[in-house]
């Protein structure tokens, strides 16, 4: 078996083929960019099946040419089998998410240097009221004035924030998730659009309005302004108005969400964004 190898790409250095050689690392390195582990199989085998192609004496030429262009075309394919075979199985063990809304696809593939619509931030913050102070999760928000305060610390919901006024149906969140290093904010942005738009168990038509990086408070974020249909219990849909602010620390990432119904959204606008822009870490 060892012999069979160094007769073929293997051996070309002891053989001082120096070109072959090259030709192998080269292979290997462009194949793994292109397409990871899968690249480099496919290449390395198409690299060796050309090579003993082209040595083998008894060959003509257009056999030679033949051949090589089946060794490439099978190289090929052989990667894209791996690749997609891997993809497969991550997906399936539940490491490779794929976004299957076209809000969390329009998040994910978004250009990091698109422009968002900024806050409509008032200089008067007497509608807000003093900070609420969360230590134990280590941030800080100054919520509308009077609205009620629940703590509520499930499923990654820490406090929701209300308006009392019970014919407007007016609110502010803040969400915590965890297990987040590997993500990027914009990837995280993606993943909870991708959870909004998938809780209900029914479409919401979540609609992208304007979304992009911001800094608050000297704290990268990523705001991604929509619109929803609510469902109701009838089976219809409510048209609603939304916000979310998405911050990341260390493993964890923060959602600082603001929504009220769309034919109040235009009076509730500058101060829920005044709202949310006071956020900020301990």
């Amino acid at each position: 078996m060892y012999d069979y190898f160094m007769e073929g790409i293997s051996g070309a250095y002891q053989r001082k083929e120096y070109g072959w050689f090259a030709a192998t690392i080269l292979v290997v390195i462009f194949g793994a960019k292109l397409a990871g582990i899968g690249g480099s199989v496919g290449g390395i085998l198409a690299l060796e099946g050309i090579y003993r192609t082209l040595k083998n004496q008894s060959y003509s030429t257009g056999k030679k040419v033949l051949f090589s262009l089946g060794y490439t075309v099978a190289g090929v394919a052989l990667a894209a089998v791996i690749v997609f075979a891997f993809i497969f199985l991550f997906q399936k063990m539940g490491w490779v998410t794929q976004p299957s809304t076209d809000a969390a696809q329009q998040v994910l593939n978004a250009a990091t240097t698109q422009a968002t619509v900024p806050f409509a931030i008032s200089t008067d913050n007497s509608n807000l009221a003093n900070a609420y102070i969360n230590t134990r999760e280590g941030f800080e928000i100054r919520q509308p004035k009077d609205w009620t305060i629940e703590e509520v610390g499930t499923d990654g919901l820490v406090v929701q924030f209300d308006d009392p006024n019970q014919n407007i149906f007016a609110l502010e969140t803040v969400s915590i998730d965890t297990g987040l290093s590997k993500y990027s904010l914009q990837e995280f942005a993606a993943g909870a659009m991708e959870g909004f738009a998938t809780a209900s168990g029914k479409d919401q038509q979540v609609k992208i309005l304007s979304q992009g990086p911001i800094e608050i408070n000297g704290q990268s974020a990523y705001k991604v302004e929509y619109s929803y249909l609510y469902p109701m219990p009838d089976g219809s849909g409510k048209p609603f108005h939304a916000i979310s602010v998405f911050f990341k620390q260390g493993d964890k990432g923060y959602v600082v969400f603001a929504t009220a119904q769309e034919e109040t959204w235009a009076s509730y606008k500058q101060l829920m964004e005044s709202s949310l822009s006071t956020f900020s870490f301990l």
